[in-house]
């Protein structure tokens, strides 16, 4: 007999097994993250110094080339770092949300065939909720400019949030109807991270391989799974 896809199997010990292991990853990153940023501020101060005992005339070219440099090296290194504790951090919550949620008295999913496994993720991914967004008439300062484009920025964080719990109920309806495929989502395409300024438009754009934002807003997750999953 096939094996059953392994989301199936998170009962409360392997969602505890996975809480753990998800924190230590966040904190094992995180230490990284602040390790690198310690070690490039150590090299930079010995390299100044050092070229600088050397002769003078090289402290400003060694000091320039530093700064130049100090971007780069974070994005690849301490920030590359961060974002991985951040998607471990996310992971967790995740796990977190599903484990509160298997002892509770939950609504049933049809979509979902009585699975209460799969009834308690479905409904660790709720909805969040999402303040709305309107353009200014007009803005009279720099400072409102960057006040209104924080919060838009949120909002459209937000609304993508949404989409993707969307697509992983969707995810979740093909697992009940098919067990034995041990698929992940990411086995299926690749979700999108935007920056919201490329976002301050009205263009549709796709937020999980080619399935456009208009799309999944439009369509309930039953249709998505037709859509996205039984395809790939």
């Amino acid at each position: 007999m096939a094996d059953l896809n392994p989301i199936l199997s998170w009962n409360q010990r392997t969602l505890r097994i996975l809480v753990r292991d998800s924190k230590q990853q966040k904190n094992f990153y995180e230490a990284l993250s602040l390790t690198a940023h310690a070690g490039l501020i150590i090299f930079g101060t010995g390299a100044l110094t050092t070229f600088g005992m050397t002769n003078p005339s090289y402290f400003s070219i060694t000091g320039s080339l530093l700064i130049v440099g100090y971007g780069p090296a974070c994005e690849v290194s301490v920030e590359a770092l961060k974002s991985l504790a951040d998607s471990a951090a996310a992971q967790c919550r995740k796990y977190e949300a599903i484990y509160r949620h298997l002892d509770a008295e939950l609504e049933d999913v049809p979509d979902l065939l009585g699975n209460r496994i799969l009834i308690a993720q479905w409904h660790a991914l709720s909805p969040i909720e999402v303040d709305a967004f309107a353009l200014p008439e007009h803005l009279l300062t720099p400072q409102e400019g960057s006040e209104t484009f924080a919060r838009f920025a949120k909002f459209r964080s937000g609304q993508i949030e949404n989409m993707r719990r969307k697509i992983f109920r969707a995810y979740l309806i093909h697992v009940a109807n098919n067990p034995n495929d041990q698929r992940k989502v990411s086995d299926f395409g690749e979700f999108h991270n935007w920056n919201a300024k490329h976002l301050y438009g009205n263009i549709p754009y796709a937020v999980f391989g080619n399935i456009l934002n208009t799309t999944i807003e439009r369509e309930q997750p039953a249709t998505l799974t037709q859509e996205i999953f039984t395809l790939g």
